[in-house]
């Protein structure tokens, strides 16, 4: 006989959940893709005009010293670092800025060379490396020449080597920082990069800045396969969420359907079967003969037991939608005990003397219950202890209060269970794997019932077991609801 287990409508709606999640994730992680692609995209392309700014500040800086005219009748010499003594590299690193030595004669120029010390040039941002406030010195000299930067010059320079496409605006500050001159672009535009001041000499009178905008539509086309593939997987990661939604939601209406066909088929079983019973107990009842009567005694303890086996498959495949409204009446724990071992008496023979009832109960104890359900909790524990034993099995069942609660506890001396199957015990068709021999027939649901019906009392069922030693499955009842 088989159940099947469906998703009701508020799982499925976690389903969809999920599947959006899933889809937005998915989503963000093309987008940060994207977006780290365009970064990298525009770090090089600010590389790019970096560089080529710093070749055209050189380039206008060398065409402006094209003519040394003569200062105050002294003249300039400006050195490579190549062209330059140890001693003449050993000054710049270490001497004060601007100091004046007379020691230079020796170097044989006409005028004092400038200085600054190398550390103080970082400080200020004026060069990070000896070329680098060499060069800065020689943009000074240029400025005492009578030459100061020419804009328009550096505009053409830079021009003729950035790519034809680039928007850019080249501005000038002076020493406050105000712009004073501009060349390239002059119209109003939302820059996507803008420099930071390049400062024209040591002095701070003049600095540069670039303004430009790095085009969208050349990234599109420069990295426009792995944008489509990036597209791609995600149009295709989309297509197999909603498939896969598509698909549960069908398979799902499918297995409603046949669960209901089929409940209602089990359902349906019960009718004759009760009829079989009321049948077999009446014959029991006017029957003289002792060997019938016990042949119709066993009929009907595993008519009783199919019909028990039936209750309690319908309990499990409706619990997920409809909830048990459980009829509580004064039950007599002792009772549906002793009427639960009775039963079990024509499926057990062999172990049924095996069971002792422990009663600790005051006289005429009572708990507010549903009598059938808790005869089917107590029928499954002794069921399950007898079933997954040997034949000299002792099973001991105690009944007693505990404080505001009574507690039924189903001890045996059987195989046990390892601690690592112990928590899916009382899942729904889960069985205990085990070894070749020791395996017995049957759909997992008994402990999954049990579950359920004693958790529909406000009730708590346990159980405590070592392979090999026994179990002890114990339940509780409140006393007052």
């Amino acid at each position: 006989m088989v159940i099947f287990a469906t998703i009701d409508d508020y799982k499925m709606k976690k389903f969809y959940y999920i599947t959006f999640v899933a889809a937005i994730a998915i989503a963000c992680i093309q987008a940060f893709y994207i977006v780290n692609l365009y970064n990298g995209y525009k770090a090089e392309k600010i590389t790019m005009i970096e560089r080529l700014l710093a070749l055209a500040i050189d380039d206008e800086l060398h065409i402006r010293n094209l003519d040394p005219s003569p200062i105050d009748g002294r003249s300039v010499v400006s050195k490579t670092l190549e062209d330059m003594t140890p001693w003449e590299l050993d000054s710049i690193l270490k001497l004060p800025e601007s100091r004046e030595l007379d020691s230079l004669m020796r170097l044989n120029v006409s005028e004092p060379l400038d200085f600054m010390n190398i550390d103080k040039a970082r400080e200020k941002n004026i060069g990070k490396t000896g070329a680098e406030v060499h060069y800065q010195l020689s943009q000074d000299r240029a400025l005492r020449k009578g030459n100061p930067l020419n804009i328009d010059t550096l505009n053409r320079i830079f021009a003729d080597t950035v790519p034809p496409t680039l928007v850019y605006n080249i501005v000038r500050y002076d020493k406050d920082t105000l712009a004073v001159d501009s060349a390239g672009y002059d119209g109003q535009r939302a820059w996507n990069y803008i420099s930071e001041l390049h400062p024209i000499g040591t002095k701070g009178l003049c600095f540069l800045r670039v303004k430009a905008i790095i085009p969208y539509r050349a990234f599109v086309w420069q990295h426009l396969w792995a944008l489509l593939a990036s597209l791609g997987i995600m149009g295709v990661s989309f297509v197999a969420l909603y498939l896969q939604l598509k698909e549960i939601k069908e398979k799902n209406e499918l297995l409603q359907k046949r669960e209901a066909t089929i409940n209602g088929t089990i359902h349906d079983l019960k009718s004759p079967l009760n009829g079989v019973v009321t049948m077999l107990s009446w014959f029991k009842s006017t029957e003289k003969d002792t060997t019938k009567r016990d042949m119709m005694e066993k009929g009907l303890a595993n008519v009783k037991h199919l019909v028990h086996t039936i209750e309690s498959l319908l309990i499990i495949a409706r619990c997920e939608n409809h909830r048990i409204v459980p009829h509580k009446t004064d039950v007599d724990l002792l009772a549906l005990t002793n009427q639960a071992k009775r039963e079990l008496a024509f499926l057990y023979p062999e172990k049924y003397e095996h069971i002792r009832i422990d009663n600790r109960l005051p006289e005429k104890q009572t708990v507010q219950a549903d009598a059938m359900y808790i005869e089917n909790v107590i029928r499954n524990l002794l069921e399950n202890a007898l079933k997954y034993s040997d034949d000299d099995v002792k099973v001991t069942v105690t009944l007693e209060r505990e404080g505001d609660k009574l507690v039924v506890s189903v001890q045996d001396t059987g195989w046990g269970i390892a601690p690592r199957y112990q928590k899916r015990l009382f899942t729904q068709f889960y069985q205990v794997p085990r070894e070749a021999g020791k395996t017995r027939t049957g759909y997992g649901i008994g402990l999954a019932q049990a579950h359920y019906i004693i958790n529909e009392h406000n009730g708590e069922i346990r159980v405590s077991s070592e392979e090999g030693s026994g179990s002890v499955f114990s339940f509780s009842l409140p006393l007052f609801a």
